[in-house]
C-alpha cells in the first residue's frame, strides 16, 4: 500500500498512461485505481497550470529527487492497470502542505480529458 506523499513510477509509461511520476494524493492499494498528481519538469511558462516545487518539498535519499520539479494543478484518476508501481520518492511534510495549499483543481479527472 502507498500513501499520500509517496511518489510512484508506473511500469506502463506511454503518453496516455503513467508517463510522468505520480504523487499519491490519498492512498493506493494494489489492484485499485487511485487519485494522484502529475510531477513534471515542464515549466509554468509553457503550461500555465504547473506550479514549481522547492527542493525542500521532495525528500532526499530516493531514486527521484527534486530537479526543477513542478506539479500539475489538477487531481487525476490514475489506473491500476498502469502498474505495477515502484516507489521512487516521497514528499516532505512541507511539500504536502504546499501542494495542499496550492491545489485548486480537486475534482479528479482522466488525463486524456484534461489534454
Amino acid at each position: 500500500m502507498y500513501y499520500k506523499g509517496d511518489i510512484l513510477e508506473a511500469d506502463k509509461r506511454e503518453f496516455h498512461q503513467g508517463r510522468h511520476k505520480i504523487l499519491i494524493w490519498g492512498h493506493y492499494e494494489e489492484g485499485s485505481d487511485f487519485e494522484g498528481i502529475i510531477l513534471t519538469h515542464s515549466s509554468s511558462k509553457k503550461y500555465s497550470t504547473n506550479i514549481l516545487l522547492d527542493s525542500t518539498h521532495i525528500a532526499e535519499g530516493y531514486k527521484f529527487g527534486w530537479e526543477n520539479t513542478h506539479f500539475v494543478n489538477q487531481l487525476f484518476i490514475k489506473l491500476s492497470e498502469w502498474g505495477p508501481f515502484e516507489k521512487v520518492g516521497e514528499m516532505t511534510e512541507e511539500g504536502i502542505m504546499f501542494i495542499n495549499d496550492q491545489l485548486t483543481n480537486i475534482e479528479p479527472m482522466n488525463y486524456m480529458d484534461f489534454k
